[in-house]
Protein backbone atom coordinates (compact mmCIF):
# COMPACT_ATOMS: atom_id res chain seq x y z
CA UNK A 1 0.00 0.00 0.00
CA UNK A 2 1.31 3.58 -0.87
CA UNK A 3 1.87 4.98 2.27
CA UNK A 4 1.35 8.27 0.88
CA UNK A 5 -2.40 7.44 -0.77
CA UNK A 6 -2.94 6.08 2.96
CA UNK A 7 -2.13 9.05 4.93
CA UNK A 8 -5.41 10.77 2.89
CA UNK A 9 -8.17 8.89 4.42
CA UNK A 10 -7.24 10.03 7.81
CA UNK A 11 -9.97 11.82 9.24
CA UNK A 12 -9.35 14.92 10.49
CA UNK A 13 -10.12 15.88 13.93
CA UNK A 14 -11.65 19.95 14.04
CA UNK A 15 -10.40 21.88 17.35
CA UNK A 16 -14.27 22.77 17.99
CA UNK A 17 -14.73 19.23 18.25
CA UNK A 18 -12.64 17.98 21.36
CA UNK A 19 -14.38 17.36 24.42
CA UNK A 20 -13.87 18.74 27.81
CA UNK A 21 -11.62 16.28 29.32
CA UNK A 22 -9.17 16.36 26.41
CA UNK A 23 -9.41 20.10 26.62
CA UNK A 24 -8.81 20.05 30.54
CA UNK A 25 -5.68 17.50 30.30
CA UNK A 26 -4.52 19.92 27.27
CA UNK A 27 -4.41 22.84 29.68
CA UNK A 28 -2.86 20.57 32.43
CA UNK A 29 -0.02 20.26 30.35
CA UNK A 30 0.15 24.18 29.16
CA UNK A 31 -0.04 25.11 32.74
CA UNK A 32 2.67 23.04 34.20
CA UNK A 33 5.44 23.97 31.56
CA UNK A 34 4.05 27.14 29.66
CA UNK A 35 1.76 29.55 31.53
CA UNK A 36 1.62 31.86 28.94
CA UNK A 37 0.89 29.78 26.30
CA UNK A 38 -1.79 28.85 28.25
CA UNK A 39 -3.56 32.53 28.55
CA UNK A 40 -3.03 32.34 24.59
CA UNK A 41 -4.81 29.09 24.20
CA UNK A 42 -7.96 30.28 26.21
CA UNK A 43 -8.51 33.18 23.92
CA UNK A 44 -9.35 30.79 21.43
CA UNK A 45 -13.25 30.35 22.21
CA UNK A 46 -15.30 30.19 25.21
CA UNK A 47 -15.28 26.59 25.66
CA UNK A 48 -11.36 26.35 25.87
CA UNK A 49 -11.26 29.72 27.96
CA UNK A 50 -13.88 28.12 30.79
CA UNK A 51 -11.71 25.02 30.98
CA UNK A 52 -8.67 27.12 31.10
CA UNK A 53 -9.88 29.75 33.78
CA UNK A 54 -9.07 27.24 36.84
CA UNK A 55 -5.60 27.26 35.79
CA UNK A 56 -4.79 30.40 34.69
CA UNK A 57 -6.33 31.99 38.15
CA UNK A 58 -5.14 29.15 40.01
CA UNK A 59 -2.55 31.41 41.95
CA UNK A 60 -2.51 35.09 41.72
CA UNK A 61 -0.07 38.12 43.23
CA UNK A 62 -1.46 41.89 44.58
CA UNK A 63 2.04 42.53 42.24
CA UNK A 64 0.12 42.86 39.32
CA UNK A 65 -3.09 44.63 40.60
CA UNK A 66 -0.56 47.49 41.55
CA UNK A 67 -0.17 48.48 37.67
CA UNK A 68 2.37 50.49 36.79
CA UNK A 69 2.38 53.14 39.34
CA UNK A 70 3.00 51.47 43.09
CA UNK A 71 1.61 54.50 44.44
CA UNK A 72 -2.16 54.31 43.33
CA UNK A 73 -4.71 53.06 45.08
CA UNK A 74 -7.30 54.26 43.04
CA UNK A 75 -5.72 51.65 40.02
CA UNK A 76 -5.29 48.89 42.64
CA UNK A 77 -8.72 49.27 43.56
CA UNK A 78 -10.36 49.70 39.93
CA UNK A 79 -8.05 46.05 39.06
CA UNK A 80 -9.32 44.19 42.28
CA UNK A 81 -13.21 45.51 41.29
CA UNK A 82 -12.74 43.98 37.56
CA UNK A 83 -11.20 41.06 39.62
CA UNK A 84 -14.08 40.39 41.63
CA UNK A 85 -16.98 40.75 38.91
CA UNK A 86 -15.96 37.49 37.64
CA UNK A 87 -17.79 34.68 39.62
CA UNK A 88 -15.47 32.05 37.82
CA UNK A 89 -12.27 33.29 38.74
CA UNK A 90 -13.21 34.01 41.68
CA UNK A 91 -13.93 30.42 42.74
CA UNK A 92 -10.52 29.59 41.00
CA UNK A 93 -8.22 31.29 42.80
CA UNK A 94 -6.73 28.90 45.51
CA UNK A 95 -3.10 31.18 46.37
CA UNK A 96 -2.70 34.67 47.14
CA UNK A 97 0.37 36.73 47.31
CA UNK A 98 -0.41 39.87 49.34
CA UNK A 99 2.53 41.89 48.10
CA UNK A 100 3.05 45.60 48.79
CA UNK A 101 5.89 47.47 47.21
CA UNK A 102 8.42 48.52 49.73
CA UNK A 103 9.22 51.20 48.18
CA UNK A 104 5.16 52.73 48.61
CA UNK A 105 4.37 55.13 51.15
CA UNK A 106 0.81 54.70 50.72
CA UNK A 107 -1.41 52.38 52.87
CA UNK A 108 -2.43 48.98 52.01
CA UNK A 109 -5.46 49.37 49.76
CA UNK A 110 -8.69 48.47 51.75
CA UNK A 111 -9.38 46.48 48.35
CA UNK A 112 -6.60 44.00 49.01
CA UNK A 113 -8.50 42.98 52.61
CA UNK A 114 -11.05 41.91 50.17
CA UNK A 115 -9.02 39.34 48.46
CA UNK A 116 -8.33 37.25 51.79
CA UNK A 117 -11.54 36.18 51.76
CA UNK A 118 -12.17 34.14 48.90
CA UNK A 119 -14.01 31.48 48.91
CA UNK A 120 -11.64 28.65 47.91
CA UNK A 121 -8.59 30.27 49.10
CA UNK A 122 -6.06 27.56 50.34
CA UNK A 123 -2.58 29.35 50.52
CA UNK A 124 -1.72 33.32 51.50
CA UNK A 125 1.43 34.49 51.61
CA UNK A 126 2.09 37.75 52.48
CA UNK A 127 5.01 39.77 51.59
CA UNK A 128 4.74 43.12 53.37
CA UNK A 129 7.07 45.04 55.51
CA UNK A 130 6.79 45.65 58.96
CA UNK A 131 6.31 49.05 58.41
CA UNK A 132 3.05 48.25 57.41
CA UNK A 133 2.11 46.07 60.51
CA UNK A 134 -0.16 48.56 62.62
CA UNK A 135 -2.46 49.40 59.63
CA UNK A 136 -2.48 45.55 58.62
CA UNK A 137 -3.62 44.46 62.05
CA UNK A 138 -6.09 47.70 62.56
CA UNK A 139 -7.82 46.42 58.92
CA UNK A 140 -7.73 42.58 59.88
CA UNK A 141 -9.49 43.56 62.72
CA UNK A 142 -12.29 45.29 60.81
CA UNK A 143 -12.62 42.53 58.15
CA UNK A 144 -12.82 40.25 61.20
CA UNK A 145 -16.02 41.84 62.73
CA UNK A 146 -19.35 39.94 62.83
CA UNK A 147 -17.88 36.55 61.13
CA UNK A 148 -18.62 33.59 63.05
CA UNK A 149 -15.35 32.34 64.20
CA UNK A 150 -14.14 35.68 64.30
CA UNK A 151 -12.02 35.10 61.24
CA UNK A 152 -11.98 36.54 57.55
CA UNK A 153 -10.91 33.64 56.08
CA UNK A 154 -12.20 30.52 54.90
CA UNK A 155 -12.36 27.43 56.37
CA UNK A 156 -10.65 26.05 53.35
CA UNK A 157 -7.43 27.70 54.02
CA UNK A 158 -4.47 25.43 55.12
CA UNK A 159 -1.18 27.12 54.32
CA UNK A 160 0.38 30.72 55.31
CA UNK A 161 3.64 32.26 54.51
CA UNK A 162 4.77 35.20 56.64
CA UNK A 163 7.99 37.58 56.91
CA UNK A 164 8.98 36.87 60.28
CA UNK A 165 7.60 36.34 63.59
CA UNK A 166 5.56 39.77 64.25
CA UNK A 167 3.03 38.24 61.69
CA UNK A 168 2.27 35.07 63.10
CA UNK A 169 -1.05 36.47 65.43
CA UNK A 170 -2.72 35.22 62.09
CA UNK A 171 -2.39 31.79 63.04
CA UNK A 172 -5.29 32.50 65.58
CA UNK A 173 -7.56 33.02 62.57
CA UNK A 174 -6.45 29.70 61.10
CA UNK A 175 -9.15 26.89 61.95
CA UNK A 176 -6.96 24.31 60.29
CA UNK A 177 -2.94 25.25 59.54
CA UNK A 178 -1.31 22.77 58.17
CA UNK A 179 1.69 24.32 56.54
CA UNK A 180 3.26 27.36 57.86
CA UNK A 181 6.77 29.47 56.37
CA UNK A 182 8.20 32.26 58.33
CA UNK A 183 10.74 34.17 56.53
CA UNK A 184 11.07 32.17 53.64
CA UNK A 185 12.49 35.39 51.73
CA UNK A 186 15.71 37.00 54.19
CA UNK A 187 16.95 38.52 51.15
CA UNK A 188 14.23 41.53 51.22
CA UNK A 189 15.38 42.43 53.98
CA UNK A 190 13.27 41.00 56.72
CA UNK A 191 14.18 41.31 60.47
CA UNK A 192 13.64 37.84 62.22
CA UNK A 193 14.42 37.37 65.93
CA UNK A 194 15.18 33.63 66.63
CA UNK A 195 14.56 33.47 70.26
CA UNK A 196 10.77 35.31 69.54
CA UNK A 197 10.15 32.77 67.20
CA UNK A 198 11.35 29.96 69.33
CA UNK A 199 8.89 30.96 71.90
CA UNK A 200 5.91 30.94 69.40
CA UNK A 201 6.62 27.00 69.04
CA UNK A 202 4.22 25.99 71.97
CA UNK A 203 1.61 28.14 70.84
CA UNK A 204 1.98 26.47 67.27
CA UNK A 205 1.53 23.08 69.04
CA UNK A 206 -1.88 24.41 70.89
CA UNK A 207 -3.51 25.91 68.18
CA UNK A 208 -2.48 23.86 65.35
CA UNK A 209 -1.43 20.30 66.65
CA UNK A 210 -2.04 18.88 63.36
CA UNK A 211 0.71 20.80 61.97
CA UNK A 212 2.46 18.92 58.81
CA UNK A 213 5.10 21.79 58.16
CA UNK A 214 7.13 23.88 59.46
CA UNK A 215 10.15 26.24 57.72
CA UNK A 216 11.45 28.67 60.22
CA UNK A 217 14.81 30.61 60.85
CA UNK A 218 15.82 28.40 64.36
CA UNK A 219 19.11 26.93 63.12
CA UNK A 220 19.15 23.00 63.45
CA UNK A 221 20.42 22.69 66.34
CA UNK A 222 19.93 20.25 69.26
CA UNK A 223 18.02 22.61 71.43
CA UNK A 224 15.97 23.77 69.12
CA UNK A 225 14.83 20.47 67.41
CA UNK A 226 14.00 19.31 70.89
CA UNK A 227 11.69 21.62 71.51
CA UNK A 228 10.28 21.34 67.85
CA UNK A 229 8.95 17.84 68.17
CA UNK A 230 7.69 18.16 71.62
CA UNK A 231 5.57 20.96 70.48
CA UNK A 232 4.69 19.32 67.40
CA UNK A 233 5.89 15.86 67.00
CA UNK A 234 3.25 15.23 63.98
CA UNK A 235 5.92 17.32 61.34
CA UNK A 236 6.02 15.27 58.01
CA UNK A 237 8.61 18.00 56.82
CA UNK A 238 11.02 20.44 58.17
CA UNK A 239 13.30 23.48 57.05
CA UNK A 240 15.24 25.65 59.85
CA UNK A 241 16.57 28.10 57.47
CA UNK A 242 18.94 29.58 60.85
CA UNK A 243 22.80 29.09 60.16
CA UNK A 244 25.03 27.13 62.81
CA UNK A 245 28.39 29.18 64.26
CA UNK A 246 30.06 29.27 66.91
CA UNK A 247 29.77 25.71 67.64
CA UNK A 248 32.32 23.39 69.44
CA UNK A 249 32.15 20.51 67.01
CA UNK A 250 33.70 20.00 63.24
CA UNK A 251 32.76 18.21 60.37
CA UNK A 252 30.46 15.06 60.55
CA UNK A 253 30.62 15.84 64.36
CA UNK A 254 28.28 18.44 63.30
CA UNK A 255 25.87 15.80 62.00
CA UNK A 256 26.65 13.09 65.00
CA UNK A 257 25.73 16.10 67.84
CA UNK A 258 22.50 18.04 65.99
CA UNK A 259 21.05 16.67 63.12
CA UNK A 260 20.94 13.19 64.79
CA UNK A 261 17.99 14.68 67.04
CA UNK A 262 16.01 14.86 64.05
CA UNK A 263 14.59 10.97 64.93
CA UNK A 264 12.73 12.69 67.57
CA UNK A 265 10.57 13.50 64.96
CA UNK A 266 8.82 9.74 63.89
CA UNK A 267 6.54 10.87 61.36
CA UNK A 268 9.24 13.38 59.20
CA UNK A 269 9.86 13.00 55.74
CA UNK A 270 11.33 15.62 54.35
CA UNK A 271 14.28 17.89 55.86
CA UNK A 272 14.95 21.08 54.24
CA UNK A 273 18.79 22.80 54.31
CA UNK A 274 18.59 26.02 53.11
CA UNK A 275 22.55 25.43 52.48
CA UNK A 276 25.00 22.93 54.52
CA UNK A 277 25.89 23.26 57.87
CA UNK A 278 28.83 25.60 58.42
CA UNK A 279 31.30 24.74 61.43
CA UNK A 280 34.47 26.61 62.57
CA UNK A 281 37.28 25.57 63.74
CA UNK A 282 37.98 28.29 66.69
CA UNK A 283 41.57 29.35 68.31
CA UNK A 284 40.72 28.22 72.19
CA UNK A 285 43.02 31.01 73.56
CA UNK A 286 42.04 34.10 71.58
CA UNK A 287 39.49 36.23 74.02
CA UNK A 288 35.58 34.85 73.45
CA UNK A 289 32.91 37.11 72.22
CA UNK A 290 30.18 39.05 73.99
CA UNK A 291 28.25 36.26 74.33
CA UNK A 292 31.32 33.67 75.86
CA UNK A 293 31.64 32.26 72.54
CA UNK A 294 35.15 31.30 71.38
CA UNK A 295 36.04 34.21 68.19
CA UNK A 296 36.07 31.38 65.06
CA UNK A 297 39.02 32.00 62.86
CA UNK A 298 38.03 29.63 59.95
CA UNK A 299 35.03 28.90 58.85
CA UNK A 300 34.10 25.80 56.34
CA UNK A 301 31.25 23.92 54.76
CA UNK A 302 31.10 19.98 54.75
CA UNK A 303 31.24 18.46 50.99
CA UNK A 304 27.65 17.79 50.12
CA UNK A 305 28.79 13.79 49.66
CA UNK A 306 30.06 13.56 53.05
CA UNK A 307 26.91 15.58 54.48
CA UNK A 308 24.56 13.14 52.30
CA UNK A 309 26.53 9.49 53.58
CA UNK A 310 25.88 10.64 57.46
CA UNK A 311 22.14 11.05 56.87
CA UNK A 312 22.19 7.76 55.77
CA UNK A 313 23.98 6.33 58.29
CA UNK A 314 21.89 7.75 60.97
CA UNK A 315 18.49 8.25 59.29
CA UNK A 316 18.01 5.21 57.20
CA UNK A 317 17.86 2.68 59.61
CA UNK A 318 15.37 0.51 60.62
CA UNK A 319 14.54 2.52 63.70
CA UNK A 320 14.62 5.63 61.85
CA UNK A 321 11.51 7.63 60.81
CA UNK A 322 10.51 6.89 57.12
CA UNK A 323 12.23 9.86 55.76
CA UNK A 324 11.87 9.94 51.99
CA UNK A 325 13.96 12.90 50.81
CA UNK A 326 16.53 15.68 51.49
CA UNK A 327 16.13 19.12 49.95
CA UNK A 328 19.40 21.17 50.20
CA UNK A 329 19.08 24.45 48.68
CA UNK A 330 17.43 24.13 45.12
CA UNK A 331 18.56 20.08 45.18
CA UNK A 332 16.32 17.76 46.05
CA UNK A 333 17.69 14.40 47.03
CA UNK A 334 15.19 11.01 47.28
CA UNK A 335 15.83 7.77 49.35
CA UNK A 336 15.86 4.91 46.48
CA UNK A 337 15.51 1.17 46.90
CA UNK A 338 18.67 0.77 48.56
CA UNK A 339 18.60 3.10 51.00
CA UNK A 340 20.65 5.65 49.79
CA UNK A 341 20.31 9.72 49.15
CA UNK A 342 20.29 10.27 45.06
CA UNK A 343 19.65 14.07 43.25
CA UNK A 344 15.87 13.48 41.86
CA UNK A 345 15.91 14.13 37.77
CA UNK A 346 13.70 16.66 38.77
CA UNK A 347 15.64 19.10 40.46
Amino acid sequence: MNPRRSTRNIKKTRYSALNADILYHLCQMMYTDKLHGLVNLSMIDKCTRTVATPFIFDSISSYWLWGKDSESRTDFKRNVEILLKNNRIISSIRTFDLYVPSTTSIPIPSAAFILLTLPRLVKLSIHVHDQHLSQFKIKFEECSKGRRPRSPFPPSLRSLDIPNENWIFLIDSFSHLEYLVVASHPCLGYEVNRKSMASYLQKLGTLHPGLRTLHCPLSFVADNIKEIARCLPDLSEIGLRGRVSHIRYRGCQFVARHIADFKMLPTLETIFFSDLPVTWISDWEDEPDTEGNPTPTLGFDLGTEEFLREIEERFLTEDGPGLKSVIVGPVVYEVDENRRLMQSSSS
